[in-house]
């Protein structure tokens, strides 16, 4: 009820503690404010190969292992922080394969 509450105050509608449909408009509108992309220059989507990526042999390469490796770093799941662009070199190998199994 106090979340409510504080939901409604925030948007600026009557205090009655009942999700209804004005509070649950404004808890949307709110979402969608925070799900905008931000400005600070840090991307917010990343493409990804289509269907299903199989691996068929060591050390394969390409973009969409690049890509991959890039939505993984993003997530923080890639796990070279101190090597030179994270450790990103579009070869699918043990590293690639322990972040995508820890994701």
């Amino acid at each position: 009820m106090q979340a409510v509450k504080a939901l409604q105050k925030k948007a600026g509608i009557a205090l009655d503690g009942i999700y209804g449909p004005a509070t649950e408009k404004a808890l949307v509108a709110i979402e969608a404010k925070k799900k905008k992309p931000s400005s600070n220059g840090k991307k917010s989507s990343y493409p990804l190969p289509s269907g299903i990526y199989k691996v068929k042999r060591p050390l394969m390469k390409g973009t969409a292992v690049r890509q991959i490796q890039e939505a993984l770093a993003s997530l923080y799941f890639y796990p070279d922080k101190g090597a030179k662009n994270n450790g990103i070199d579009g070869y699918y190998g043990p590293k690639t394969a322990n972040a995508v199994k820890r994701f």
